[in-house]
């Protein structure tokens, strides 16, 4: 892999893999050509309002429009923060102003949950919020891909802490330390174009940047289960053929308890990856 920032891993994967499919919720998919269309309509967006290098906040998973945003604030220029609309007001509007964010990116019903916090809290500083499905069709108008080019020092990305010790402290992971480790993670997982990976973790965790930029640096499908399939996983990963897994180790802990797991009942299953907590060994063996 010669390519140094996940923008541009993914400029790639796009450039050999036009038509193959790059992520898929349910019964919604996106191509890597469309999915770099959308997202470089939010990069777009974002650099006409005079946005580069700075943080730019990501509001909620599990929907088209996150997914396309990550990557639309990649390609502008800019790293994104993951701003989970769980978590309570006090440490939403504190991950907003630590990050100094102007802007927001994310789907409706996301922003909905949040908004009420940042009108009631008076962030000032927020300047717009993007939904980039209701972004205008640029028509016509060519994609450049040679343009916003990012050192690997530069940020990917910043994930804040819990703050269940007191203030959420941001964590900067540059783009040559995500690369880094997907180098690592190509030579361990030598998957073949058109995987189906899942997608089982939230945006702010570390998990989620592997399971979708290893996905896409491989011309892999990221499949995304919705909320309610997350627990337990059993008919997403039987319906999207899942030949590559990461998830915490209780998943498989809790399938194994309601009689879910038997021999060969997941045949697609290639590599499983686990990682948050302790692996028992009889985990492994289920």
């Amino acid at each position: 892999m010669k390519e140094n920032s996940l923008r541009q891993i993914v400029v790639d994967s796009v450039s050999r893999h036009p038509d193959k499919i790059a992520i898929k919720i349910k019964d919604e998919v996106l191509t890597y050509y469309e999915l770099f269309s959308k997202a470089t309509q939010v990069a777009n967006f974002l650099n006409v309002q005079g946005v580069h290098q700075e943080a730019v906040g990501i509001v909620g998973q599990r929907h088209m429009d996150s997914y396309v945003g990550v990557l639309g604030i990649l390609l502008s220029g800019c790293y994104y923060v993951p701003i989970n609309p769980k978590l309570s007001k006090d440490k939403i509007i504190s991950i907003i102003n630590d990050s100094k964010i102007r802007f927001l990116v994310g789907d409706v019903g996301n922003f909905s949950k949040i908004e009420k916090y940042i009108e009631s809290s008076k962030c000032s500083q927020i300047n717009k919020k993007i939904i980039p499905s209701k972004l205008e069709q640029l028509s016509g108008e060519k994609i450049d891909i040679s343009s916003n080019n990012v050192e690997q020092s530069e940020l990917a990305y910043v994930l804040y802490t819990s703050g269940s010790t007191g203030k959420p402290k941001g964590v900067k992971v540059t783009n040559n330390n995500v690369v880094a480790f997907l180098k690592n993670m190509q030579s361990i997982y030598p998957m073949k174009v058109g995987f189906r990976a899942s997608q089982m973790f939230d945006f702010s965790f570390d998990p989620s940047v592997s399971d979708i930029f290893f996905t896409w640096s491989m011309g892999g499908i990221l499949c995304v289960p919705l909320e309610e399939e997350v627990m337990p996983p059993y008919d997403f990963i039987k319906r999207e053929k899942i030949s590559y897994w990461n998830s915490v180790p209780s998943i498989i802990g809790f399938m194994e308890k309601m009689g879910y797991l038997s021999s060969g009942v997941f045949p697609h299953i290639e590599y499983s990856m686990f990682c948050g907590e302790q692996f028992p060994k009889h985990y492994a063996d289920a």
